[in-house]
Formats: structure tokens, sequence, C-alpha cells
């Protein structure tokens, strides 16, 4: 499969570009408020989730940049949940440059995530591996992003975030 971006593994020369990189606006004031507040705070906790990663990571998680030749343009991150048989996706994210775009490079940055699911399922020897990702209900590109690789939303969380399942079989 061709591939817009180029990815690889984080690692600790990275640190300094993940603590740059930006898939949102800067928070704004809205006439008449003494507070600064963002429009998309999902976004916002993403992108401070991105910012605080310290590569390289643990044996069960993976974190990868796609980059281009401006620097990182997309991160993924996810944790295996005590066995590779279960996965969450614990971020997503697109550069604010490629925003806008129709998605493709968020289409690759989850394929990398559901390729590397699927190998380390293979390598363990399972028949299937079930992927979870939290979205902020009103995050709306996350949730078509989700539905385009086949994830269904399952629940609403405590936290009154959705989840959303994918079941991938490797047989």
């Amino acid at each position: 499969m061709s591939r817009l971006l180029t990815w690889r593994t984080a690692q600790r020369d990275d640190r300094a570009a993940l603590q740059e990189f930006t898939c949102t606006v800067p928070e704004q004031r809205l006439f008449g408020q003494a507070r600064r507040s963002h429009p998309k705070p999902w976004e916002r906790s993403v992108q401070s989730f991105i910012r605080s990663c310290q590569p390289p990571v643990a044996a069960d998680e993976s974190l990868f940049l796609g980059e281009d030749p401006s620097g990182v343009a997309a991160v993924c991150a996810m944790a295996e949940q005590g066995s590779p048989a279960l996965v969450k996706i614990r971020a997503v994210a697109v550069a604010l440059r490629y925003r806008g775009q129709g998605g493709v490079h968020a289409d690759e940055a989850l394929e990398v995530v559901l390729e590397t699911a699927a190998a380390h399922g293979r390598e363990a020897g399972l028949d299937a591996v079930r992927l979870v990702g939290w979205v902020d209900p009103r995050n709306d590109a996350s949730k078509r992003l989700n539905t385009r690789a086949g994830f269904a939303c399952q629940k609403v969380t405590s936290d009154g975030l959705e989840e959303w399942v994918l079941v991938l079989n490797l047989g």
C-alpha cells in the first residue's frame, strides 16, 4: 500500500518534536469573557496527551510518527490492555497543516494502528484482536474516521465518552 507519510516508531530523540506537535488551534478569548476557552476541547486533550509522551514507550504500548518533509505530520498511540487480544487506541492525530483534506492522513494513521494490532495478535497466535477507542460525542471527525474503518459505537462511558469497538479477525 502506498503511504502519504513515512511511518516509524517514536524514539527518545523525538521528545522535542512531540512537545511541539500541533493538531488543534490555540485557545481563544471570546468576546465578553475573561477566560480563554477552546472551541474543540477534545482536540486540545489529545494534543496535550501527545505533547506529554516520553518515548521510548513500554513494551505493551506503541507510539508512531508519520512524517513528511516538514516534520511530524501525524501521531498514533495504542496500548495493549493485559494482552494483545485487547488494544486501546490512545490517540490518532493529524497535524493542523493537514486538516480539512478529507481525512486521508487520519485514515492512514488509523491503518497503522490496525496493522500493528493485527501483527501483534498474529505473533501471539490469536484469532482476533479487539480494538477500543474513546471519542468525545462532539468529535464528528473521529466518528467519521471510525465509521470508515469499520468501528461501531458500543456504549457511552461513565465519563460521557463514546466507546468505539472493532474486532479484527486474523484467521
